[in-house]
C-alpha cells in the first residue's frame, strides 16, 4: 500500500497517514444492526463474504447485481462499515477502509477477485487511458478523505491491462479549486509531476471548457449558462465520483449528485442554489449537469462511492477551508453503487436514521426524487427497486485470509486479449491442485479442452492456439477460457481476431 497523496504522518496501522482536523461535540459511532427493515424492502445484511482476493469462486458465491434499469445498469447499493475505520473525531484509518473499498467492489460487481472487479467498471480500458477522481473538498472538515481515495486508487493500480499497469500520472484526483488541496484536507497538489496528480480546474492551464456550454431554465424567463471543467471534459476517459456524507442547508443532502456542482462553472447563482422566485433550484440544476454528464459528455462516471467516515447529520453543508465544521457523525461506513439515485437515496435514508436518533426532522431533497423521473431518469429513488448489502470488512477480511490461507486459484484474465490466433491462458494458484482449463464458444459448446493435471503453486500459463480439439482453427469471435479446480469454475472472455 502506498500514499498516493504525499502527505506525511502515521496511522493506527502504521500505513498511511492519519487526517489531521478538528474535534466534534457530539459523539455517535453508527455502528451495529439498526432496524433499515423499515425503510429497505431489499436490504441483505453479509456479515462475512466468500468472495475473496484470491478466493475459488463457485456459482453459488457470486452474487450477480440485479439490473432493473432500462439501460442495464444494476440499482445493488453496498454499505460497508468497520469498527476501525476512525479513532477520535480526527483520524481515518488506512487499514479497516481498504478493507471496506475493496469488500465493497467484490460485493457491487459480484466479481470475487478484487483486480478483476475493479476491471470490470471500465470497458475497454487500456494502459493509455485517464481516469478521473471527483472528489468534495469544500468543507475542510468533512472531506473525501485521502484513505478512501488511497484505497480507489490501488484498486485501480491492481488492474492487469494486457500485462501493463495503469501509470499513477494516468489517475486525476480534482475538485474545483487548488486551495482545497491543503493540509486541512489532507491533499497537496501535483500537477504534472510523478505520480497521481492532483489538482483543481482552476490551475493554471485547466479552466473551464468554453467550447461546451449548457443552458438551463428557468421560471420567470430566466437561464443560466454552464461549462464542464476541462478535467471532466477533455482529459479524462473514466470518472469515479467520490462523494461526502453531509446534510445542506438549501439541496437537502450533499451525495454524489451535487458533488457534479463542482464539476462546472456559474453554480452560486440564486437560480441554482437558493429557493424562493425562481423556485427551487436544486430540482432543475442536479439533474441537469448529471444529465449533461451522461449524454453529451460521454456517460465517463462508471462508479459512484459516498466517503461516510465521518459526516454531518446536521450543520451542513459546512466552511470552505481554512473555516471549520466539525464532523458530528461517525459512520464509519462506505456507500457504493452503479446508479447515482440508488446511492443518494440510501444515503439520505442513513442520514435520516442519524437525524431522527438525535431528534430531528428527516430530510426529503427535491433533487434526488427529481433525477429519478423524466426527462433526467438518472436512476432509481423507490426504495422496493434498490437492493442494499451490508458488509462488516473485518469479518468478509477473515473469511478472505481463510481461503487465501487454504490455497485460493485465481484464473488471470488471458494475454494478449484480443488474441491474434492465439494467446496464453494464464492462472495462479497458491498450492498444488488439479486444474481442468477449457475454451467455449459463445453459445457455450466446448471448443478446446485441457484435462485435469496437477499444477504445484505459483504462476502457470497454457498457449492456445485458436484451434479446436481437432486442431482446425477457429472464426474470428468471443470465446470464454474456464478453470475448474477444487469443485468451482471460473472463466475470462477472450476475443480470437483472425
Amino acid at each position: 500500500m502506498r500514499d498516493h497523496s504525499g502527505r506525511r504522518g502515521s496511522t493506527a496501522d502504521g500505513d498511511l497517514p492519519a487526517k489531521a482536523g478538528s474535534g466534534g461535540k457530539t459523539r455517535h459511532d453508527g455502528l451495529g444492526l439498526d432496524p433499515w427493515g423499515a425503510l429497505l424492502t431489499r436490504r441483505r445484511f453479509l456479515g462475512a463474504t466468500a468472495m475473496g482476493a484470491v478466493g475459488i469462486l463457485s456459482a453459488r458465491d457470486l452474487l450477480a447485481p440485479k439490473p432493473t434499469r432500462a439501460d442495464g445498469r444494476s440499482t445493488r447499493v453496498v454499505r460497508t462499515y468497520h469498527a476501525g475505520a476512525t479513532t477520535g473525531w480526527t483520524t481515518v484509518n488506512q487499514g479497516p477502509v481498504d478493507m471496506m473499498v475493496h469488500a465493497a467492489i467484490r460485493a457491487l460487481t459480484g466479481v470475487g477477485v478484487t483486480a478483476w472487479a475493479w476491471k470490470s467498471l471500465f470497458p475497454g480500458i487500456t494502459a493509455a487511458h485517464k481516469v478521473g477522481l471527483k472528489i468534495n473538498l469544500a468543507c475542510g472538515d468533512v472531506p473525501t478523505h485521502p484513505q478512501i481515495v488511497n484505497a480507489i486508487i490501488d484498486g485501480l493500480l491492481m488492474m492487469d491491462l494486457n500485462g501493463a499497469t495503469l501509470p499513477e500520472e494516468n489517475i486525476i484526483v480534482w475538485d474545483m479549486d487548488n486551495a482545497f488541496f491543503c493540509a486541512q484536507t489532507g491533499y497537496a497538489v501535483n500537477y504534472g509531476g510523478p505520480g497521481v496528480q492532483y489538482f483543481g480546474t482552476d490551475h493554471a492551464g485547466v479552466g473551464f471548457d468554453t467550447g461546451r456550454s449548457f443552458v438551463i431554465q428557468h421560471p420567470h424567463g430566466s437561464t443560466t449558462t454552464h461549462h464542464p471543467s476541462r478535467i471532466l471534459s477533455q482529459m479524462i476517459d473514466y470518472m469515479i465520483n467520490v462523494a461526502v456524507i453531509k446534510d445542506h442547508s438549501d439541496a437537502g443532502t450533499t451525495l454524489c449528485l451535487k458533488n457534479n456542482y463542482g464539476s462546472f462553472d456559474n453554480v452560486w447563482v440564486s437560480q441554482m442554489h437558493r429557493s424562493g422566485y425562481y423556485g427551487d433550484g436544486h430540482t432543475r440544476g442536479e439533474p441537469e449537469l448529471n444529465r449533461v454528464m451522461r449524454d453529451e459528455l460521454g456517460n465517463k462516471t462508471k462508479l459512484f462511492v459516498v466517503d461516510a467516515t465521518f459526516g454531518l447529520y446536521t450543520g451542513g453543508p459546512g466552511y470552505t477551508p481554512p473555516g471549520h465544521t466539525p464532523p458530528n457523525w461517525r459512520y464509519n461506513s462506505l456507500i457504493m453503487g452503479l446508479d447515482p439515485v440508488a446511492v443518494d437515496t440510501i444515503g439520505t435514508a442513513k442520514i435520516n436514521e442519524e437525524r431522527i436518533r438525535n431528534g430531528l426532522g428527516a430530510l426529503t431533497p427535491s433533487h434526488i426524487h427529481a433525477a429519478a423521473q423524466p426527462p433526467y431518469s438518472l436512476g432509481t429513488d423507490e426504495m422496493a427497486q434498490i437492493e442494499l448489502l451490508e458488509i462488516d470488512a473485518a469479518l468478509a477480511a477473515e473469511v478472505d485470509a481463510a481461503a487465501a490461507a487454504a490455497g485460493g486459484v485465481a484464473l488471470l484474465p488471458p494475454s494478449p486479449n484480443p488474441a491474434r490466433g492465439s494467446c496464453n491462458l494464464r492462472f495462479r494458484n497458491a498450492e498444488a491442485c488439479e486444474v481442468e482449463i477449457l475454451v467455449a464458444d459463445a453459445g457455450g459448446s466446448v471448443v478446446r479442452r485441457w484435462g485435469r493435471v496437477p499444477y504445484g503453486p505459483g504462476s502457470h500459463a497454457v498457449s492456445w492456439d485458436g484451434r479446436d480439439q481437432g486442431g482446425s482453427p477457429l472464426a474470428s469471435g468471443v470465446y470464454f477460457c474456464e478453470l475448474r479446480s477444487q469443485g468451482a469454475a471460473q472463466r475470462q472472455q477472450v476475443v480470437l481476431i483472425r
